[in-house]
């Protein structure tokens, strides 16, 4: 292939510090541009089983929580703490979840755009939405999928370059107004 390449692993934030780690590198001189991608692969596998593999993303062994699929019951966890702290009323979490899938049915790549729903899809009906772990009903739980993404990263230089050769102005161009991380445990129960 014969150009440098890099591999970041950081479970959901792997696109993130690859994001970051670009942009060092732009800043330090070493690229003028930098195609970032972001690439996940789950439907190679069972439901249960791909599940079981993200629940590996967590401090396994570590969170204390009780459950089958691990993200279903770390949300809903965090959906009981914010409904203590300011009130949640679940008719706002479900029509998010329509209005997701509304947008999946007219995207015509979305696995879920031909998947049929009826009026109580999207309640609090055991039946057609049921518990997946305590807080989290199934149209909640985000789809057990493939996914890719890119980036292109330039320092100013290229970039100026870029909008000259393609007759348009520097200020047009999308870029990276900032970045910050911050400390926290890595339990969720100690983070709330």
């Amino acid at each position: 292939w014969g150009v440098p390449a890099m591999r970041h692993e950081g479970a959901c934030a792997s696109s993130s510090l690859a994001i970051l780690s670009a942009m060092a590198e732009i800043e330090a001189g070493r690229y003028d541009c930098v195609l970032v991608l972001g690439v996940e692969e789950f439907k190679n596998l069972p439901g249960d089983q791909a599940s079981a593999n993200q629940n590996a993303a967590a401090w396994q062994g570590h969170e204390d929580i009780a459950c089958t699929f691990m993200w279903p019951a770390a949300f809903g966890l965090l959906a009981g703490e914010y409904d203590k702290r300011y009130g949640l009323d679940r008719k706002y979490l479900n029509r998010i979840a329509e209005l997701n899938y509304g947008n999946a049915r007219r995207n015509p790549l979305a696995q879920t755009r031909k998947w049929q729903f009826d009026a109580a899809s999207f309640t609090d009906d055991d039946q057609a939405n049921p518990v997946i772990e305590p807080g989290s009903r199934r149209q909640d739980c985000g789809q057990i999928t493939d996914g890719a993404c890119a980036v292109v990263l330039a320092s100013a230089e290229f970039a100026r370059a870029h909008a000259q050769r393609s007759g348009t102005t520097l200020d047009t161009l999308p870029r990276i107004a900032g970045w910050g991380h911050r400390n926290a445990g890595l339990r969720l129960k100690d983070k709330l």
